[in-house]
């Protein structure tokens, strides 16, 4: 099953339009598949302007007859509910130094506790039909879906808890 976890910005949308061309004519793009899916996670809080491009892409892949999901995340309402209560998902804020000048900006797991677990649990309940800690089936190992198309990673989920990034193909 071949799924892209798409951001709505310029490499997810590129794929998601090949793809779709790929459906209706000869393959003229062989390192992009057919997409089984395509994800895009909802964190509530971007511009209009990616809402107008996640449906520009839905609309292009409902055209095609590839399922395009949306889901929603919390992000936005759960840092603005328990900052400074419990413990909230890092979110990339710009930092200032002690002079005033734009600092660094700080590190976040947003994106791995807001959209890679989700998409991941929405794959493999609701797509694949898994129940909590059932079994892979054995054609299901190596069912993946692709969040950035920059490079392969094997690793499981935990190894992106430690600051490696979150680019690459997750194995479910």
């Amino acid at each position: 099953m071949n799924i892209l976890s798409c951001g709505a910005g310029m490499q997810s949308t590129a794929l998601a339009l090949i793809s779709c061309d790929q459906t209706r004519s000869k393959v003229v793009h062989p390192q992009v598949p057919r997409y089984d899916a395509i994800i895009y996670c909802d964190l509530g809080c971007e511009p209009a302007w990616v809402a107008d491009q996640v449906r520009f892409i839905e609309r292009a892949c409902v055209d095609c007859n590839i399922p395009f999901y949306i889901l929603q995340s919390n992000l936005y309402q759960d840092y603005m509910q328990r900052f400074g209560r419990q413990r909230v998902s890092a979110m990339p804020f710009w930092t200032l130094d002690e002079q005033g000048k734009a600092g660094r900006i700080a590190r976040r797991s947003c994106t791995v506790d807001y959209k890679v677990l989700m998409i991941q649990k929405f794959v493999r309940y609701e797509l694949l039909g898994y129940r909590p800690y059932q079994r892979l089936r054995p054609e299901d190992i190596g069912t993946s879906f692709l969040s950035q198309p920059t490079r392969y990673v094997s690793k499981p989920i935990s190894a992106y808890r430690d600051g490696l990034g979150t680019k690459g193909l997750l194995r479910l």
